[in-house]
């Protein structure tokens, strides 16, 4: 039987406070997905959960919309950002995966230069 998620669209992530929309295919994680698009998403480690810049806010309501932390994701916040004391709603754009439509918020994210601009 075919898996209908995959049939499904992709999911749209509304970025605040730029207010633009971004399609973020499965298989990408959202950084992944904003840079393919023409984006410029802060950090670092380029992906790899170390730096944590990427870091993004999402209301806890919708935890759902994200993939589940993994512990390396979980060791970073950690480590660089909660120190002990878990936020709610904190996650890694470079390692969440979007399930479904939603809003998160992410300040610094920039349009690349090289990039058309009507996006």
């Amino acid at each position: 039987m075919a898996d209908p998620e995959a049939a499904a669209p992709d999911p749209v992530v509304h970025l605040e406070p730029l207010g633009v929309d971004i399609p973020v295919p499965r298989a990408l994680s959202l950084m992944e997905a904003a840079e393919a698009a023409g984006w410029r998403w802060p950090t670092v480690c380029q992906g790899t959960a170390i730096c944590t810049r990427c870091w993004i806010e999402v209301d806890p309501a919708d935890a759902d919309a994200l993939s589940p932390m993994r512990p390396d994701e979980r060791e970073a916040l950690d480590r660089v950002r909660w120190r002990g004391d878990p936020v709610a709603g904190e996650r890694l754009a470079c390692q969440v995966h979007v399930r479904r439509d939603v809003t998160v918020f992410k300040r610094f994210v920039t349009r690349r230069a090289d990039t058309d601009t009507d996006t």
